[in-house]
């Protein structure tokens, strides 16, 4: 729905957000990442803004099912659409303000260009007086918290015909070139925006004398405080209906997050290929043979080796271009992947019937090393009576939420070491590195951008009882962790905690 996209034509996007609740950073257009951090706050400034007002509430409450099982997909669409520019206006000025030498990103390209002059001329309000850039923010915001919302329901938001309604005299972005008018023009009202606009006691802007006073403008605005109620009641509504999780800005009370960054910064998906590799399934002969050499790979420290891995059927369809049937319980497997060769294709190997301890070890018989590799939702579908004896070290991939992991984590007594080590050449991103001191053989990597890694790293450093940052935790495995950081990026093609079904 609010795509970040390079100029001429937007024929690269750079990055995106869903129109929902989580955002995708495009790490494959962008390998050398000098564009990342500027991609990455645009796109989690797409989130603030969607999290923080009535009308980003709405689209959520469009997009999630009712109790029929039925989704306003035209109503939720229309609603996007009629609030694209003050999203991207939103999104441009934050990440030129917030990102060191944002504006060098933008050079050349004219349609974000557009947005950050909407954006500027509305922080020329304020003028030079301090809070400026919170101003313009709350300013933004507010154009997204149009009265005529107070008036709908769950089921209005569901109604393409309600929403057309709406739409046709309430966007957000009519609202948004109304006031740059009336702004050209310096009509009555445009002083008392300016004193709204303007830090009180405290610094403090109050949302209320800004919605009085675009209100008194000819812009209906409905007050924070006020939506609180109706606020609630969607999003207990919402949380009924079984609603992915989303998060909330507390916009009433100085813009506080009722969770934290860090879980909002989670959101973010890592694209790290164009789209997913075609699988091909193969199958050992009647005596269990197969071709080693399809699945035999290399690497410095550990030599010759396959990938044995431990993966929910839903982990492998949302990976892989495949129509494979997999049924719905985890699998064991060989997987491997070959990009030399034109079209690039990956390789899957079932090994159904065998206890992925079993395998480790028939494997570690033979001249080749077995990297062993599952991820923390697969183990959340797993049953506890599955084998794993022999998995030392193996290597878990965090697809769920990494927030609370780390929480139940941090209860250990022995506390977390971690560690981060970052990919550069054709992909720059950090993989996070998490290891239990009282369970040493299992190592958890987190593979986010570089700003979801200084997010993280952040948060554990108001921790330092619980999280211990330590090299040498990680210093006898790190060859076989890092040759398996490089097989996932150079086989999967996302890297995010809600892609998949709950349990796979």
């Amino acid at each position: 729905m609010f795509a970040c996209a390079e100029e001429p034509l937007g024929h690269v996007v750079l990055g995106h957000h869903d129109g929902l609740d989580s955002w995708t950073v495009n790490v494959a257009a962008d390998p050398a990442g000098e564009r990342q951090a500027f991609v990455s706050r645009h796109e989690r400034a797409h989130q603030e803004l969607h999290s923080s007002t009535p009308w980003g509430l709405a689209m959520v409450a469009a997009a999630t099912p009712d109790s029929a099982g039925t989704v306003g997909t035209s109503a939720w669409r229309r609603l996007g659409l009629a609030c694209r520019r003050t999203h991207e206006a939103f999104a441009t000025f934050v990440a030129v303000h917030d990102v060191e030498g944002g504006l060098e990103h933008l050079r050349g390209n004219l349609a974000y260009l557009s947005f950050l002059r909407d954006a500027e001329t509305l922080a020329d309000v304020v003028g030079d007086s301090g809070g400026r850039e919170v101003a313009t923010r709350m300013l933004l915001m507010s154009l997204m918290a149009p009265s005529r919302l107070a008036a709908a329901g769950r089921a209005d938001l569901h109604d393409a015909g309600w929403v057309e309604r709406l739409c046709a005299g309430h966007s957000p972005d009519e609202r948004l070139r109304r006031l740059l008018d009336a702004l050209a023009a310096d009509r009555g009202g445009a002083q008392e925006l300016r004193r709204a606009l303007r830090p009180g006691a405290g610094g403090v802007i109050r949302s209320a004398d800004v919605a009085a006073a675009l209100t008194a403008l000819g812009l209906p605005t409905w007050d924070f405080g006020q939506a609180a109620q109706w606020t609630r009641s969607i999003v207990a509504d919402l949380v009924a209906q079984g609603a992915r999780r989303f998060q909330l800005v507390d916009a009433g009370s100085d813009g506080q997050r009722l969770e934290s960054l860090v879980d909002d910064q989670q959101r973010e998906r890592l694209q790290v290929h164009g789209e997913p590799l075609p699988l091909t399934v193969v199958h050992p002969d009647e005596g269990g043979r197969f071709e080693v050499a399809a699945f035999a790979r290399t690497a410095a420290g550990i030599g010759a080796h396959v990938w044995l891995c431990w993966l929910a059927p839903g982990f492998v369809r949302r990976q892989f271009a495949t129509r494979e049937d997999f049924g719905s319980e985890p699998m064991l497997g060989l997987l491997a992947c070959d990009r030399t060769r034109s079209p690039a294709t990956a390789t899957w190997l079932p090994w159904p019937g065998v206890a992925p301890g079993l395998a480790a070890r028939i494997i570690a018989r033979t001249q080749l090393t077995p990297l062993l590799f599952t991820t923390l939702r697969t183990l959340e579908a797993t049953g506890h009576d599955v084998d794993f004896r022999g998995w030392d070290p193996s290597v878990v991939l965090l697809d769920s939420d990494v927030l609370a992991f780390l929480e139940r984590s941090a209860e250990d007594p022995a506390g977390v070491a971690w560690s981060v080590i970052g990919a550069s050449g054709d992909r720059t991103v950090d993989a996070l590195l998490f290891q239990r001191l009282s369970a040493p053989g299992v190592v958890y990597v987190y593979v986010c951008s570089a700003p979801t890694g200084r997010t993280f790293a952040g948060w554990m450093r108001t921790r330092p009882n619980a999280f211990h940052r330590d090299e040498d935790a990680f210093r006898e495995v790190r060859d076989v962790v890092w040759a398996i950081v490089e097989h996932a990026l150079g086989t999967l093609w996302m890297f995010d905690l809600y892609g998949h079904p709950a349990g796979v």
